[in-house]
């Protein structure tokens, strides 16, 4: 009966030790998943790197392997470049070119390059177009529709990554400009001025080439090009056969000339090597008698 009413109490101890351990896990534990879930949600961390003269740059490559400018370039808005080079044949090379130049002007373009050409009644033309990229597949639809196309190419340059990195470079760059300016309202002495100064003019080499390279991206990716190559078609002409006595007795002399000129070679030829096949004749027939003389012998 003792042992029957000492079992509750047991129990109850047991329950109790358990409820104690599962909070001191929990206890334990919580930091732990408080860290990793504030690493999940964390942004990656970027690199901070050393520039002249000691300032501390924010920016550069991310922690990992990925490139920062190609991060960058993937969520800035596209810039293309887009090139179009179009074959085409037409009945009337001249009204063709202007109504292509027309259609370019409508669209807010305008004519780089042109030429038109005749040759053995033949006239040709080349158009180097540039029209805004947002008009540059209609302008492309309308001039194909001026002719019969005989080979279309179409090209599109993404310079995203690049013109991100001029962006990034001209930043870093004129930081670096604005710290030699004040390092130069600091120095005093002549060395350090001219020291400074031609670091000056290095670093505005740099930003005046970074910012030339970022306009003429911007140029190309706002101006679509669009190459065209005009020209007539071939005519045709039908050859009508005639028979000239006077051709074909003048060819057959012709040939006579040439086998009358390879039999006297062949001439000169075996008279130059009569010799060395008389010499060659002696000696086989001076072979062939010791030989029957020898079969002579031996029997």
């Amino acid at each position: 009966m003792e042992t029957g009413r000492k079992n509750p109490w047991k129990t109850a101890f047991i329950i109790l030790a358990l409820l104690v351990l599962a909070v001191i896990l929990a206890a334990i534990m919580f930091p732990v998943f408080s860290r990793a879930r504030r690493a999940a949600h964390r942004p990656f961390p970027m690199a901070y790197r050393t520039g002249p003269l000691g300032l501390a740059e924010y920016g550069g490559a991310p922690s990992d392997s990925i490139p920062w400018s190609a991060v960058l370039a993937a969520t800035a808005p596209r810039m293309v470049i887009s090139t179009a080079n179009l074959k085409m044949e037409v009945s009337k090379v001249q009204q063709t070119y202007e109504k292509i130049t027309a259609a370019a002007a409508k669209a807010g373009g305008f004519v780089t390059g042109s030429g038109i050409n005749r040759e053995d009644g033949q006239e040709t033309a080349t158009i180097t177009l540039r029209v805004p990229a947002k008009r540059y597949s209609s302008v492309l639809a309308q001039v194909s529709k001026l002719g019969k196309v005989l080979s279309k190419e179409e090209k599109g340059e993404d310079v995203t990554e690049e013109y991100v990195d001029l962006q990034s470079r001209i930043r870093n760059v004129r930081r670096e400009e604005e710290a030699f300016l004040k390092v130069l309202e600091r120095a005093r002495k002549v060395p350090d001025i001219l020291a400074v100064e031609r670091e000056l003019s290095r670093v505005r080499g740099e930003i005046e080439q970074a910012v030339g390279r970022t306009k003429f991206l911007e140029n190309q990716v706002a101006l679509a090009t669009i190459n065209v190559e005009l020209s007539e078609p071939t005519p045709t002409v039908s050859k009508v056969v005639t028979w000239d006595i006077s051709k074909t007795a003048i060819g057959a002399v012709n040939a006579l000339q040439v086998v009358f000129r390879e039999l006297t070679s062949l001439v000169v030829w075996v008279a130059i090597f009569a010799p060395l096949w008389i010499l060659l004749g002696i000696v086989v027939y001076g072979y062939r008698r010791y030989a029957r003389r020898r079969r002579c012998d031996i029997r």
